[in-house]
């Protein structure tokens, strides 16, 4: 990963359900590197009676791998979930991003996949699940309450309404499907579009011609780290540690 000329990157893990969570620690790597302060562990699995699972020590930094040391922000919501929840909780837990948006969904369970004999059917068995680096739970059991540590809770809580965030969606299709050199017109028509639907419903308050509060709340976090610009900070909640 080169640096591109860049002073700082948002890495968007918004309704990312998640992966393979060996590729998300190859990323973690790419992105972080261990220290005395924070240690190395990017996640720890524990067995259902709340034991370690020592098979899992891959689940680390290593020394030498990191590609990135740009000041970065990381966009979640609650549609983030699994291995992107893991991602964005290493990355807050070892200060090495800001994270943005809305408290993630909150999984964070290990299932095997039985097969039962005669063919009869699979027995699908939770029997682990990951921890983030601070040793707090990333899944949410049923009767969670909201008091609870699990999921990742942002640095800055932006929150949305269901309009505000199909707005947010459609724009973000727009921006990943239309070619650049037709992209910004095409995203200045779409906004005239939304301006005269929600009848000033919508306020557009980022240099860009889109809408997506927690973007520009993003862009500013960044440019109060890099510039010592104080961000505007009328539609964010900063959440408590």
């Amino acid at each position: 990963m080169t640096q591109w000329g860049s002073t700082s990157f948002i890495l968007d893990l918004r309704d990312n359900a998640g992966g393979d969570v060996w590729n998300c620690v190859l990323v973690a790597r790419m992105l972080m590197s261990p220290d005395s302060v924070s240690g190395n562990v990017v996640a720890t699995v524990r067995d259902r009676d709340g034991s370690a699972r020592l098979r899992h020590r891959h689940f680390v930094l290593v020394e030498g791998t990191q590609q990135c040391t740009l000041p970065m922000v990381v966009l979640i919501n609650g549609e983030s979930a699994s291995a992107s929840e893991i991602l964005a909780a290493a990355l807050q837990d070892h200060h090495r991003a800001t994270v943005v948006g809305t408290r993630s969904f909150g999984k964070g369970i290990i299932q095997n996949i039985i097969d039962l004999p005669f063919r009869s059917g699979i027995l699908q068995l939770t029997d682990s699940a990951y921890r983030r680096p601070n040793g707090a739970s990333i899944h949410r059991k049923h009767n969670a309450a909201e008091s609870d540590d699990w999921g990742v809770i942002p640095d800055h809580n932006v929150e949305i309404s269901e309009a505000e965030a199909s707005v947010v969606m459609s724009y973000r299709v727009l921006r990943s499907n239309v070619i650049s050199e037709h992209r910004l017109a095409v995203l200045e028509q779409f906004r005239q579009q939304i301006v005269e639907e929600e009848d000033g419903e919508l306020e557009f308050t980022g240099s860009a011609p889109y809408y997506d509060p927690q973007l520009d709340e993003a862009i500013r976090v960044l440019q109060e780290s890099t510039t010592g610009a104080v961000p505007d900070t009328r539609r964010v909640s900063v959440a408590p540690p």
